[in-house]
């Protein structure tokens, strides 16, 4: 019987394969493992405590795949804790919005939550005045028609429409901060607080009023267009 010469395929195969060599971290692991089991396996049989019909490489995979279920289950609770994290931040978000809006029907005015924000320090209500000083700067954009003030608005929204000014935004961002940290976190509002919100209200001064005035000019524009 006469056999086909196959030498030629099974060298064009040979010449297309690449070996990939596995991460060295793993290789290592794996050899880590193999010893440790052989060592239990000689210790237990030695005790005659165990008697296992696996073999080393066997026991060593299972243990592999045993180690990736873990490391998924653990990747996938912090997932679930950072997204329940987030979904918290932007309820508080809203609340503080929302309980700022039921207030400022008592003082409608940017200086009128100012005046509040520093009678409640001079009291040593540090956070009720860090949050009146958050009022006003809110008051202070929708009355420099920078930024509308809504009832419902959360500080995302308030971010995103400030966008024309990359400085505002920033000292808005800032401010929001550290209002929702002394308002909803279990740090106490002190002097420091008070005074850092009242620094960061005067440093935006000159763009919402940079701001302020662009916006205007336009709206003159286009009155004088239509």
């Amino acid at each position: 019987m006469e056999f086909k010469d196959i030498s030629a395929a099974i060298a064009d195969v040979a010449s297309r394969y690449h070996y990939h060599k596995p991460p060295q971290f793993l290789v290592y692991l794996q050899e880590m493992l193999s010893r440790v089991l052989r060592f239990l396996k000689d210790l237990f049989e030695q005790l005659h405590l165990f008697n296992s019909d696996f073999s080393d490489t066997r026991m060593v995979g299972n243990l592999m795949q045993i180690l990736l279920y873990i490391a998924g289950g653990l990747c996938a609770l912090i997932i679930i804790y950072m997204v329940f994290m987030r979904m918290t931040k932007l309820t508080q978000m809203s609340r503080l919005a929302r309980a700022g809006a039921l207030e400022s029907e008592r003082l409608l005015t940017s200086e009128g939550w100012l005046v509040e924000a520093k009678s409640l320090a001079e009291r040593e209500h540090f956070k009720s005045a860090c949050r009146a000083a958050y009022l006003s700067f809110l008051r202070l954009l929708d009355e420099k028609n920078v930024a509308p003030f809504a009832p419902t608005k959360t500080n995302y929204e308030y971010w995103y429409q400030l966008h024309r000014s990359r400085e505002i935004q920033l000292i808005f961002r800032k401010l929001a901060d550290l209002v929702e940290l002394v308002w909803f976190g279990s740090k106490p509002a002190d002097r420091n607080d008070f005074d850092r919100c009242l620094q960061l209200i005067d440093s935006a001064h000159p763009a919402i009023e940079k701001l302020s005035e662009k916006n205007d000019t336009q709206t003159k524009e286009s009155e004088v267009v239509s």
